[in-house]
């Protein structure tokens, strides 16, 4: 069995997309963050306060990193809806 397609492209590698986040996608994730927790030492709740001014820098960092093929470590524990 091989890796990366060898298999007709149907094994889970030659499958991976990564597709370009948007506005909405962003400030949903933060909008959603539980208020009892905080991320990156900052407070969820003031995070949840200022998702709409907040969500451009994130969003922009992973689309060039995903259009780049530059990987940026923190962005891989984010699970966007």
């Amino acid at each position: 069995m091989g890796v990366g397609g060898e298999n007709g492209g149907n094994s889970p590698i030659s499958s991976f997309v990564m597709s370009p986040v948007t506005e909405a996608q962003v400030t949903r994730l933060f909008s959603s963050l539980n208020v009892q927790k905080s991320s990156l030492d900052v407070p969820n709740k003031l995070i949840k306060i200022a998702a709409e001014p907040l969500w451009k820098p994130p969003a922009d960092i992973y689309n060039h990193s995903i259009t780049t093929g530059i990987r940026l470590l923190f962005f891989f524990s984010l699970r966007l809806p």
